[in-house]
């Protein structure tokens, strides 16, 4: 059986830390969502090529806004394409309201 999953991408604001979360269904049918990777960002990218060898996840999602943004350029050297949320997308989901629709740039 095959596992959907998503993976999102984190470094500290001081660069001392990065961060790799793992988002899927769990067998109640909640998400669950586990730390799978806390290390030296310099260590992150050989990690997430070693996932994706193993399993391709529906999506890796990484800020290109934040520290988490110097990753995409080496992710994207290693054949890694992630998900670049916008402004947009970063208002919806931290909106405390769960009757806001989907934004425009998230394609179903």
């Amino acid at each position: 059986m095959t596992t959907e999953f998503a993976l999102a991408a984190a470094i500290s604001e001081d660069r001392q830390h990065a961060s790799v979360a793992v988002a899927r269904k769990g067998s109640s049918g909640k998400t669950v969502v586990d730390i799978r990777f806390y290390d030296s960002p310099r260590l992150v990218v050989a990690w997430l090529s070693g996932a994706y060898a193993f399993s391709e996840p529906c999506a890796l999602v990484v800020n290109p806004k934040s520290q988490s943004g110097t990753l995409i350029e080496p992710l994207r050297a290693a054949g890694i394409i992630a998900t670049e949320p916008s402004a947009e997308d970063s208002r919806w989901l931290t909106a405390s309201s769960s009757t806001r629709s989907r934004p425009a740039s998230w394609s179903t």
